[in-house]
């Protein structure tokens, strides 16, 4: 007798089933990557948009801080160990202290150097005071001019404590001379005017409109 054998044929899908799966995979991977694309270009959209709402407002501060009358503006980083950086001086770092912004990026002791060395203990004890409060300081201090004397500045900062420890300072710096010398002339007056009343021999007394005497 012959042997039948039989032949077990593998199943195998309609080509058009095949073609079918592998269009929705295309059109499902292509949407996919289409979202893709339209999200990263709206994401680019929004870092456009701040990139220019930032220089915008650089353009302002700068604008502002380089015509602000005898002053300058300054962002200052201080270190844990006390090392100081500038990460902004206004270009009218030029009249104040006669150097360039990058100049005093660079090295930050060709500003805080200038100060009188007999204020130089002020300046640091109100800035040591606004640190631990995290609070503006002011304080008023002399500073080696560029023509060489001396003038009044006064300097308000404050202070903001950074990840790692350092403190960064925003800041502005004023001259204020002359208001200085209007002020020591009146306290000079003042001084002359009581020193010449003491030494009257007769009374002397002052009284305002409702009959209060101011002094006597």
């Amino acid at each position: 007798m012959a042997a039948h054998i039989k032949v077990k044929q593998a199943a195998t899908k309609p080509l058009g089933e095949e073609m079918e799966f592998f269009r929705q995979y295309n059109e499902a991977l292509f949407n996919k990557l289409e979202k893709k694309m339209l999200d990263l270009e709206a994401d680019n959209q929004k870092l456009r948009i701040l990139d220019e709402e930032l220089r915008a407002n650089e353009f302002r501060i700068k604008s502002i801080s380089n015509n602000l009358p005898d002053g300058m503006i300054y962002q200052v980083i201080v270190k844990a160990d006390g090392t100081r950086k500038f990460t902004y001086v206004s270009d009218s770092v030029k009249q104040l202290h006669g150097i360039s912004p990058e100049e005093a990026m660079a090295d930050a002791t060709r500003i805080y150097g200038r100060v009188h060395k007999d204020d130089v203990a002020l300046f640091k004890k109100a800035e040591n005071e606004a640190f631990k409060t995290l609070s503006t300081f002011n304080v008023e201090v002399r500073v080696k001019d560029p023509s060489g004397g001396i003038r009044w500045s006064s300097l308000s900062s404050t202070p903001i404590l950074m990840e790692d420890g350092s403190i960064c300072w925003d800041g502005i710096e004023l001259i204020i001379t002359d208001r200085k010398q209007v002020e020591n002339s009146l306290k000079e007056s003042e001084e002359k005017y009581r020193s010449i009343i003491e030494q009257m021999v007769d009374g002397y007394f002052e009284v305002d409109l409702a009959g209060n005497y101011t002094f006597v």
